[in-house]
């Protein structure tokens, strides 16, 4: 199957999932999340607002902020690939960007190369970290760092339910694995 068709075929199965199906998911994920080592021990998270069906983090945010960690969304800059990233508070308005996807105004910017954790939507991920995202390309180009030096921060997690897991995805020079997986069923290290 081709990456368009996996999109479309990903996409449907996430939105055709029963409301109270996917709250007990993201429940279960959450957990996972929270009890996680690499989250403990973060202080800086990079999250997202859930869009079009996603596995959503909104529970992870609230306790990490809870816990005084700092969270941030990312935001899009018109004309670039690379996302920067502002802070967040729930307190704080959110604005639809080009793509519909609710992020911050801000003025500043956090540097991604300082965050410590990025949870990290997908469309399909594979065992060994490989990610097929919405097909913009934003996450490689921003982390497109991490390929020189692969022990730097951050530490990439990805999001996902258990269906998304393909058994193999052709990885392309350009594409930044994640670190792991974090799904309903747990965390898939892929180091």
């Amino acid at each position: 199957m081709n990456r368009q068709t996996l999109r479309q075929t990903i996409r449907q199965q996430r939105l055709s999932l029963d409301p109270e199906q996917r709250i007990a998911m993201a429940k279960q994920l959450t957990e996972h999340v929270l009890n996680s080592d690499i989250f403990l021990q973060s202080q800086t998270l990079a999250a997202y607002m859930a869009h079009g069906g996603e596995m959503d983090p909104k529970e992870i945010i609230a306790q990490a902020l809870l816990t005084d960690k700092q969270i941030y969304l990312p935001v899009l800059s018109k004309g670039s690939k690379e996302m920067q990233f502002a802070e967040y508070h729930t307190s704080m308005p959110l604005h639809p960007n080009q793509f519909g996807i609710h992020e911050p105004k801000a003025h500043e910017h956090y540097p991604p190369q300082q965050l410590d954790l990025v949870l990290t939507p997908l469309i399909a991920f594979d065992a060994k970290g490989n990610r097929i995202g919405q097909g913009g390309g934003y996450y490689d180009h921003t982390f497109h760092f991490l390929r020189e030096n692969a022990s730097l921060k951050p530490f990439l997690l990805g999001i996902a339910y258990n269906f998304q897991q393909q058994a193999s995805i052709a990885s392309e020079d350009w594409d930044i694995p994640l670190d792991a997986i974090a799904t309903e069923s747990g965390i898939l290290f892929t180091g």
